[in-house]
């Protein structure tokens, strides 16, 4: 295959630009929005505040009061009643709302006429395409770059080159394309705490130098995209063993690690190029602010969470680090936050903490939800009247979204004909280019860490047999599917035959009659955590409805092999043994190693796994991206590259570039280094 230099990616991204930003100088930004903010009812300011979610939408309420699961995908007169009535200031969508290019486009554009055509302000449309396990764009027609670790592991391969900003650049005119204008991206979290259940690969490293550093890329870029860049989650979420979907995660840093760690990429991107946006991140800080608050739904005072925090957001991120751009809440609808306040008291407390925005504040999926927006709208109202909210820092706040909404050219409409924008979007989606640079990127990441005897690259022989063994089938699947490729291309020899299996659909009995009837053996994992095998349980599922809306992040399914499903957690395992996914992994390769078999090991997610496997594995490898090849009734495609880059360095098609972008520690006695930075074996 032949791959794209990094010249020609830097030529392409540079040259292309899909709808140029206009320089507007920063004087006459703030004279207009100076102008429109004192043309504005106090209903209107409190609207530009809110960002909802339209991810459901049900026509009617369930007689049953099941939770509406039906994906919004297009306007209704309900909705953009919402909208403009209520003057809301933006929206967030996810992979719910976005299914393909001309769809997405049809709905962005819906919404930003349904303000256009009422005389309200035009909405930030944002999403969170942050590459990796966090991409909103559908899979099957976008590119899937594989994220913020695998963007290190590829640069730590290649000192001098980095792919961050030509990735930044692609993201944000894809997104532009379709009329999404705000990415929640990147994640500048520094993940040194290898029990991190919710940040993990989406961070870049566990060294704030090489966070700031990437993170400052990605945002400049996105930015010169002319899309508003969002870096998150301040102050900081990078030690928590607590996924604040879930619950209230606690950082016990003091104040000097708090500097010198969580705060450090957030000021030296501050200081370097200002993001448009900073999200909030629903953690307890005490170093930070250990002041108590009173949680209503809890009936208790708690240390008070960063996202409702005046020292934090205000003191400590405007007057200390003196941001002057927009802050976001992560989204209020989170357990941390809504397992302990009300919609609306966690809303006016967001507010006086200094946040300009609130995300997903109260879920809307009917008509019969209209009057929980008016009642919020309402208190929040009768809040600024009663001198709960200064109205005198709601007027700054209000004026720095309209300020972001200036720069972004939102007020200038764009006369273009919808369907000329989706014939645009859909061959800049096509563009070879942007396909050749997401594999490349996939390529240079792969990293390998252990290879006995130097099996990799392997070279195959007529009638080998491969035995694929991994936690959704997708990812067999899309080892197996790029094998295939490559025989149809004879490079491999047409008598290879290859197995797969998905662990929830086997036994660890089958699986030895696959492995007696295979020469080498794959085998993957997907981990969040550094755990020995020891203290790994079974997951049990137990199936919660509300689970189906709680999770911003992974909207997704965790167990892969379809789009539909989405309420199963991350660490869930239901196969067929009494064994977790990990111990399974371990008991089908220590039994291909018992038969002499060549064992290979794959971290398909975060390689804190990989001590583990060392003793029962020829070679190890880490791709940082666990999504493979899905099927349905229509066709086939690649959901991430990863897979393919995997099997192109295993059988010797791509060379192993990428080095780890994090230490990885010993399972067993957690205050050794296993895997240092910086480590991967060149092939």
């Amino acid at each position: 295959m032949k791959k794209l230099s990094i010249v020609a990616i830097f030529i392409f991204i540079c040259c292309s630009s899909v709808y140029p930003t206009e320089q507007i100088s920063q004087d006459k930004i703030s004279a207009e929005a100076l102008t429109l903010l004192h043309r504005m009812s106090l209903k209107e300011k409190i609207g530009q505040k809110l960002m909802l979610d339209f991810r459901y939408w049900c026509s009617a309420k369930s007689k049953s009061n099941q939770a509406c699961v039906q994906d919004f995908t297009v306007m209704n007169s309900t909705v953009k009643e919402i909208v403009s009535k209520k003057h809301i200031g933006g929206i967030i969508l996810f992979s719910n709302n976005l299914k393909n290019i001309s769809q997405i486009t049809t709905l962005t554009e819906s919404f930003q006429q349904a303000m256009y055509t009422t005389n309200n302000l035009p909405l930030l449309i944002g999403t969170d395409q942050e590459g990796g396990i966090v991409a909103r764009l559908p899979r099957d027609v976008s590119v899937s770059f594989p994220g913020n670790m695998a963007l290190t592991a590829a640069a730590f391969g290649e000192p001098g080159i980095s792919y961050t900003a030509a990735v930044g650049k692609i993201i944000a005119m894809d997104l532009k394309a379709v009329g999404i204008n705000t990415d929640f991206a990147p994640d500048v979290d520094v993940n040194i705490n290898p029990l991190n259940p919710v940040i993990h690969v989406r961070s870049f490293s566990d060294d704030p130098q090489y966070v700031a550093k990437f993170g400052l890329e990605l945002t400049e870029a996105i930015s010169q995209g002319g899309v508003a860049a969002t870096i998150k989650h301040f102050p900081g979420h990078g030690d928590t063993v607590t996924d604040s979907h879930v619950g209230l995660p606690v950082v016990s840093h003091d104040l000097d690690q708090a500097w010198k760690i969580d705060l450090y990429p957030f000021k030296e991107i501050i200081e370097n190029h200002s993001p448009e946006l900073i999200m909030t991140a629903h953690i307890q800080f005490p170093a930070l602010d250990d002041s108590q608050i009173y949680a209503g739904k809890a009936g208790r005072e708690i240390t008070t969470p960063a996202t409702l925090s005046r020292k934090i957001q205000y003191d400590l991120l405007r007057e200390q680090l003196g941001y002057k751009g927009v802050i976001v809440t992560d989204a209020l609808d989170m357990g941390a936050i809504a397992q302990n306040f009300d919609p609306t008291d966690a809303t006016i407390k967001a507010f006086q903490a200094g946040d300009d925005i609130a995300l997903m504040p109260i879920n809307i999926s009917q008509s019969e939800d209209i009057v929980n927006i008016d009642d919020l709208i309402a208190k929040i109202e009768k809040a600024v009247l009663n001198g709960t909210l200064s109205r005198s820092e709601l007027d700054q706040s209000v004026l720095r979204i309209i300020k972001l909404k200036i720069k972004l050219g939102l007020f200038k409409l764009d006369s273009t004909p919808l369907d000329e924008k989706i014939v645009r979007a859909q061959k800049l989606f096509a563009d070879k280019y942007q396909h050749e640079l997401e594999s490349s990127l996939a390529n240079d990441a792969v990293t390998l860490v252990h290879n006995f005897n130097q099996l990799v690259p392997i070279k195959l022989l007529p009638n080998a047999r491969i035995h694929i063994l991994t936690p959704w089938l997708e990812q067999g699947a899309g080892i197996a599917a790029e094998i295939k490729r490559l025989q149809e291309e004879h490079f491999l020899p047409q008598t290879v035959q290859v197995s797969f299996a998905k662990m929830a659909d086997t036994d660890l009995a089958a699986e030895k009659i696959a492995i007696d009837n295979a020469d080498i053996v794959i085998v993957g994992n997907i981990t969040t955590k550094s755990l020995p095998l020891s203290n790994i349980k079974k997951a049990q599922w137990i199936p919660v409805a509300s689970q189906l809306q709680a999770s911003l992040v992974f909207p997704e399914i965790f167990e892969g092999d379809s789009e539909k499903s989405s309420i199963r957690p991350l660490s869930i395992s239901l196969s067929k043994t009494n064994l977790s996914d990990d111990q399974f992994a371990f008991q089908a390769l220590q039994y291909a190693s018992d038969q002499h078999k060549k064992t290979i090991f794959i971290s398909l997610l975060a390689p804190y796994d990989l001590p583990n496997y060392i003793r029962v594995s020829d070679a190890m490898l880490a791709g940082y991206d666990y999504y493979g090849y899905l099927t349905d009734q229509t066709h086939g495609y690649y959901r991430g590259p990863s897979m393919q880059a995997l099997t192109r360095v295993i059988f010797g098609f791509s060379h192993a570039k990428g080095k780890l972008p994090i230490n990885i520690p010993d399972p067993n006695r957690p205050g050794e280094i296993f895997f240092s930075r910086g480590y991967g074996i060149t092939t």
